[in-house]
């Protein structure tokens, strides 16, 4: 749901920059509103005389190319065109994808078409903040984001809903995971999983019901549930861990 809200966008950026915005004349610019008039007067779209990216640093522009239907050569398709952007946004390469429209001097009849495009920043460096119980290398074991990687922000969402969980089975069910980000020079961000520990669910005491012809003290000597004792805060006697019940 939420790729196809961010490819929609992407495509109302499309019409408000080809219907809405004509590009500057001292550019060399061409609205497709001017290409529709072109069109009208010669009867056809305009031809296609090349194709430009811009914005490409990290990704291959293979990667991009290989996206697109528009060909040179070809007249110019409004669909194509919002299709192509589709493509290219569902890559989940980029952060914003746009399309402008400029004219040939030596070649007036015909149109370059530019894909404009802003990379997802890539990781630079990943943070655990706040964690006393569990060591950095303990919360990292179940973070799957590695630097260089191009952020995702519901990959990294979904890698402080995993910390939660961690906390959570080891007793702190209070415990929160905020996430952030610092952007950092060349289009790099730092990822900052900020940890709340909280205090742990202890068992304070445990009951068995039904038991007939068995002690309680000889059930309770097999669980792995264990009630707290006096000095239960010295260690994790009596840490309430959800496995234990599962």
């Amino acid at each position: 749901m939420v790729g196809t809200a961010r490819a929609l966008r992407c495509v109302v950026s499309l019409l408000l920059t080809l219907f809405a915005l004509p590009v500057v004349a001292q550019l060399g610019g061409l609205s497709l509103q001017d290409a529709e008039t072109s069109r009208a007067r010669a009867g056809e779209a305009p031809k296609i005389g090349a194709i430009e990216f811009g914005g490409i640093e990290r990704v291959d522009q293979k990667a991009v190319s290989n996206q697109i239907r528009l060909r040179v050569g070809d007249r110019l398709d409004h669909a194509v065109v919002s299709a192509d952007i589709g493509r290219i946004f569902g890559t989940g390469l980029f952060d914003d994808v746009r399309v402008g429209l400029k004219t040939d001097p030596k070649k007036p009849s015909e149109v370059i078409v530019r894909f404009q495009l802003l990379e997802r920043p890539s990781i630079a460096k990943i943070t655990i903040e706040g964690n006393d119980e569990q060591t950095d290398d303990e919360v990292l074991k179940v973070v799957d984001l590695r630097l260089n990687d191009l952020y995702a922000p519901a990959q990294a969402q979904q890698n402080a809903n995993k910390i939660k969980e961690l906390y959570v089975e080891e007793g702190f069910f209070l415990a929160t995971v905020n996430l952030r980000i610092e952007r950092v020079s060349g289009n790099q961000v730092n990822v900052i999983f900020a940890i709340e520990e909280r205090a742990e669910i202890k068992v304070r005491q445990v009951e068995i019901l039904g038991n007939v012809g068995v002690k309680d003290d000889d059930i309770k000597a097999v669980m792995r549930t264990k009630e707290g004792s006096a000095l239960g805060f010295l260690g994790k006697d009596g840490n309430f861990k959800r496995e234990q019940i599962d």
